[in-house]
């Protein structure tokens, strides 16, 4: 039953993720706009960005946790991957980082 319960809580908080709400981040310049899979598949080949692997091992998230959605957006002209994570203790996170260089996002 701890498990089920467990497993009902995490699949409320990544809908709550998924659909906006939660951990809300505001930013001082707009999100630009955010490319398409193929774009982000072939901007990693050609090493324009790392690939998601290399950014999330450099934000230190682990192979357990559960990635709820990517996207690669511009903020104030360089590209950033916005990712909502779920790790296995169920804390959520949302990180935006450099796509060149998983460099966190700063606003200002």
């Amino acid at each position: 039953m701890k498990k089920l319960t467990l497993k009902i809580g995490s699949l409320a908080l990544a809908a709550i993720l998924v659909l906006g709400g939660g951990l809300g981040v505001s930013f001082s310049q707009p999100v630009g706009s955010c490319i398409d899979n193929r774009a982000i598949a072939a901007a990693a080949a050609s090493g324009v960005i790392l690939p998601l692997v290399e950014i999330l091992r450099r934000a230190g998230v682990g192979p357990r946790a559960n990635v709820l959605n990517v996207r690669v957006c511009r903020i104030q002209g360089q590209l950033y991957y916005m990712i909502d994570v779920l790790h296995p203790s169920g804390v959520a996170r949302n990180l935006i980082l450099r796509a060149n260089d998983g460099t966190p996002y700063v606003a200002g």
